[in-house]
Protein backbone atom coordinates (compact mmCIF):
# COMPACT_ATOMS: atom_id res chain seq x y z
CA UNK A 1 0.00 0.00 0.00
CA UNK A 2 1.23 3.96 -1.27
CA UNK A 3 1.30 5.99 1.96
CA UNK A 4 -0.71 9.15 1.53
CA UNK A 5 1.24 12.27 -0.34
CA UNK A 6 1.72 15.01 1.85
CA UNK A 7 0.01 17.02 0.17
CA UNK A 8 -3.57 15.17 0.59
CA UNK A 9 -3.09 14.95 4.51
CA UNK A 10 -4.94 16.92 6.99
CA UNK A 11 -3.69 20.30 8.18
CA UNK A 12 -3.12 19.74 11.83
CA UNK A 13 -2.44 23.05 14.15
CA UNK A 14 -1.73 22.82 17.61
CA UNK A 15 -3.45 25.60 20.42
CA UNK A 16 -1.30 25.39 23.75
CA UNK A 17 -3.78 25.98 26.64
CA UNK A 18 -3.62 26.18 30.64
CA UNK A 19 -6.35 25.44 33.34
CA UNK A 20 -6.33 28.02 36.34
CA UNK A 21 -6.02 26.56 38.58
CA UNK A 22 -4.91 23.40 37.88
CA UNK A 23 -7.47 20.90 37.23
CA UNK A 24 -7.16 16.64 36.97
CA UNK A 25 -6.38 15.96 33.27
CA UNK A 26 -9.50 13.24 32.96
CA UNK A 27 -11.24 16.05 33.95
CA UNK A 28 -10.43 18.17 31.68
CA UNK A 29 -9.98 16.49 28.78
CA UNK A 30 -13.83 15.58 29.46
CA UNK A 31 -14.89 18.98 29.50
CA UNK A 32 -13.10 20.12 26.87
CA UNK A 33 -14.45 17.19 24.49
CA UNK A 34 -18.15 18.41 26.10
CA UNK A 35 -17.43 21.71 25.62
CA UNK A 36 -16.42 21.20 21.52
CA UNK A 37 -19.41 19.11 21.30
CA UNK A 38 -21.96 21.62 22.68
CA UNK A 39 -20.72 24.92 20.44
CA UNK A 40 -20.36 22.85 17.41
CA UNK A 41 -22.50 19.75 17.18
CA UNK A 42 -21.36 16.28 16.52
CA UNK A 43 -21.04 16.78 13.19
CA UNK A 44 -18.36 19.36 13.27
CA UNK A 45 -16.51 18.06 16.25
CA UNK A 46 -15.96 15.33 14.18
CA UNK A 47 -14.23 17.24 11.56
CA UNK A 48 -12.48 19.06 13.63
CA UNK A 49 -10.53 15.92 14.48
CA UNK A 50 -9.91 17.20 18.15
CA UNK A 51 -7.21 15.21 20.22
CA UNK A 52 -6.07 16.34 23.54
CA UNK A 53 -2.59 15.54 25.10
CA UNK A 54 -0.91 16.76 27.84
CA UNK A 55 -1.60 20.44 27.82
CA UNK A 56 -2.05 20.44 23.73
CA UNK A 57 -4.98 20.46 21.46
CA UNK A 58 -4.63 19.49 17.99
CA UNK A 59 -6.87 20.16 15.60
CA UNK A 60 -7.53 20.71 12.13
CA UNK A 61 -7.17 23.58 10.80
CA UNK A 62 -10.58 25.03 9.51
CA UNK A 63 -11.75 24.67 12.89
CA UNK A 64 -9.36 26.48 15.43
CA UNK A 65 -10.96 29.84 16.15
CA UNK A 66 -14.02 27.35 17.15
CA UNK A 67 -12.52 24.99 19.32
CA UNK A 68 -10.73 28.10 21.41
CA UNK A 69 -14.44 29.32 21.65
CA UNK A 70 -15.60 26.42 23.30
CA UNK A 71 -12.52 26.69 25.35
CA UNK A 72 -13.35 30.12 26.38
CA UNK A 73 -17.12 28.31 27.69
CA UNK A 74 -15.59 26.18 29.89
CA UNK A 75 -16.61 27.86 33.32
CA UNK A 76 -16.10 24.87 35.77
CA UNK A 77 -14.35 21.10 36.15
CA UNK A 78 -15.09 19.17 38.76
CA UNK A 79 -17.82 21.38 40.23
CA UNK A 80 -14.77 23.94 40.76
CA UNK A 81 -15.11 27.39 38.46
CA UNK A 82 -11.35 27.22 36.38
CA UNK A 83 -9.99 29.53 33.58
CA UNK A 84 -8.64 27.67 30.51
CA UNK A 85 -6.86 29.97 28.57
CA UNK A 86 -5.44 29.56 25.17
CA UNK A 87 -1.57 30.29 25.32
CA UNK A 88 -0.44 29.96 21.39
CA UNK A 89 -1.18 28.02 18.42
CA UNK A 90 1.28 26.47 16.53
CA UNK A 91 1.99 24.38 13.25
CA UNK A 92 4.12 22.07 14.52
CA UNK A 93 4.23 20.14 18.66
CA UNK A 94 7.64 21.05 18.97
CA UNK A 95 8.09 25.01 18.89
CA UNK A 96 4.84 24.60 21.40
CA UNK A 97 7.04 23.08 24.07
CA UNK A 98 9.98 25.50 23.74
CA UNK A 99 7.09 27.97 24.76
CA UNK A 100 6.16 25.52 27.82
CA UNK A 101 9.49 24.98 29.65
Amino acid sequence: MKPILPTLKEEKRYILFETIPKASYQSTVESINASCFNLMGSLDSARAGIQIFNSAISVNRKYVDHVRAALATIKAIDNKQVIVKSIKTSSTINRLKKIKK
